[in-house]
């Protein structure tokens, strides 16, 4: 007769190696809450910031099964920022071209954290930084202008690049002293 060894749940649940550690870890209530608090600081909607967290966690879920992840290389929770930046990133460039007028919704607000929703304060509080912002953007030279509003609408320096007919490194040095100067201006005006 064989011997059957009984194993006590605990035993069981373990993970047998460091990939289902790092599994079990991403599927926690608190990675979930952190990517969530990430996406929240990044997104526009709620509703948005629920997507981009179970996009982030298939996508890092699959990179880790895959072995793609070793957190020898990186930490979890650092690498789990850049993916959730990253997505959020993405989600605006794929929904929303946005208009000229329409910048708030590019600007992200680190108000944004651990849940917080956007009230009414919030909502002046953007459309006077977005007032701030196009008072900035008529400063600029009107290179630099256009660069930078195709930039704050979330195209690349090679779709900026195809559309005003210049090269893409052109593009990234205009947004680089366009940024510069920006600067410049909010401090004079301090």
């Amino acid at each position: 007769m064989s011997e059957t060894k009984f194993t006590p749940p605990e035993a069981q649940a373990k993970p047998k190696t460091e990939k289902e550690d790092l599994l079990k870890r991403l599927l926690s209530p608190e990675i979930k809450k952190l990517i969530l608090s990430i996406a929240y600081k990044y997104s526009v909607k709620p509703s948005d910031a629920e997507d981009v967290v179970q996009t982030v966690l298939f996508n890092a879920y699959r990179a880790i099964s895959e072995g793609r992840f070793d957190e020898k290389d990186a930490k979890l929770t650092s690498w789990l920022h850049t993916i959730t930046k990253n997505e959020c990133i993405n989600l605006f460039r794929k929904e929303n071209r946005l208009s000229k007028n329409d910048l708030t919704a590019v600007e992200f607000d680190d108000n944004r954290v651990e849940g917080h929703l956007p009230t009414s304060v919030d909502h002046i509080e953007n459309k006077e930084k977005d007032e701030a912002l196009q008072g900035l953007l008529r400063k600029l030279k009107p290179k630099q202008q256009a660069v930078m509003e195709l930039y704050l609408q979330g195209y690349s320096q090679k779709e900026i690049g195809e559309k005003l007919d210049m090269p893409t490194n052109t593009v990234g040095v205009q947004t680089h002293y366009a940024k510069k100067r920006m600067l410049e201006l909010l401090e004079e005006e301090k």
